[in-house]
């Protein structure tokens, strides 16, 4: 889990923190989350509470802190997150986050970007990581209300599954970023993004975002803007402020809304789907084997999905939403298909 780090004292992830759990953030360590999202991101992939429980509730967790006490991050330091935890032996990333050219809510650049044809430091980490077996779940973004061709980097990678967020009556999130993800390679190496309309040769336009799970929704005249958010765990070092509503019923437990709380959801059905490919097929030895594992999850979940709406466009919604029911059944028989 790359984020902001995670409330270690939070008892629904008591006993399942890596050992191996670092921050890479100055003077900011890994088992204090005073910003939240890390903890609330945890708790919707592996949080084993009663009331509230993850998607994988005994998975083990290898917490890497890129986001700071504000939510900021850089590039470098995402990109050595990554490979630190594909070194130390993830078989799932989930990075709920990403680079985009807007800042305060406001874009730098009118969409659709378009970004360019040579890899970004964050998208050759992805890349490097799948080739060692790791398979990277990254959030598309929250920049929908700006228009199409809006994911974020390195969801834009073609190594990462990209997931968007749907609210609870499965209609796409308001927020949730639109494809697809242009690429052109006469943009400058020292450019991350530039404008489609300042562009006059010929552009890729890549499929985005591949999935959607539930993300929730927001409600701006709400008391509590994500009063339609997904309930996950709350880091007590943190103060409920514009980005978290607290459960009244469960003090322990706040509502929070984004791709960012998409993203866990599939990283988790990944997570499941390696257990159960183990338990029939053994664990993979060596890298080659991994990386097919890594392979044959992504096949999986791309072909284990309902659709969203009749009329979503693929550029919204991609594949659609996977279940954990379609994916048990793939599994079953992609098993006894055999190699």
């Amino acid at each position: 889990v790359l984020d902001s780090g995670i409330d270690a004292k939070h008892p629904d992830f008591s006993g399942r923190i890596h050992r191996d759990s670092r921050s890479f953030v100055p003077g900011q360590p890994f088992d204090v989350d005073d910003y939240g999202h890390g903890t609330h991101v945890a708790g919707i992939l592996a949080g084993s509470g009663r009331q509230f429980q993850g998607i994988a509730p005994e998975a083990t967790l290898l917490v890497l802190r890129v986001f700071d006490s504000t939510g900021r991050a850089d590039e470098g330091r995402v990109a050595a997150a990554i490979q630190y935890a594909a070194d130390h032996g993830a078989d799932v990333i989930n990075f709920s986050g990403g680079y985009a050219p807007v800042v305060h809510g406001v874009p730098l650049i009118d969409p659709p970007w378009v970004w360019r044809f040579s890899e970004m430091k964050e998208e050759r980490e992805v890349r490097r990581a799948f080739d060692k077996g790791v398979l990277s779940i990254v959030s598309a973004g929250n920049h929908g209300r700006f228009g199409f061709g809006t994911i974020c980097c390195p969801a834009t990678s073609p190594h990462a599954i990209a997931v968007g967020s749907i609210g609870k009556d499965r209609v796409l999130s308001s927020f949730s970023s639109r494809g697809p993800s242009y690429r052109c390679a006469d943009i400058d190496p020292a450019d991350h993004v530039v404008s489609l309309s300042d562009l006059t040769t010929p552009t890729i336009a890549q499929a985005r975002p591949h999935l959607v799970a539930v993300g929730g929704e927001v409600d701006p005249d709400a008391a509590c803007r994500y009063q339609l958010g997904v309930a996950s765990a709350y880091s007590g070092a943190t103060s409920v402020a514009q980005d978290a509503c607290l459960i009244p019923t469960a003090r322990e437990y706040c509502k929070m809304a984004g791709t960012s709380q998409a993203a866990p959801v599939v990283a988790g059905l990944a997570a499941l789907a390696i257990e159960r490919l183990d338990e029939t097929q053994g664990r993979p030895i060596g890298v080659k084997a991994k990386r097919a594992r890594a392979q044959q999850v992504r096949r999986l979940l791309l072909a284990s999905t309902d659709p969203v709406t009749v009329r979503s466009p693929s550029r919204t919604v991609g594949k659609g939403i996977p279940t954990w029911r379609k994916l048990e059944l793939r599994i079953r028989e992609a098993v006894n298909r055999g190699p």
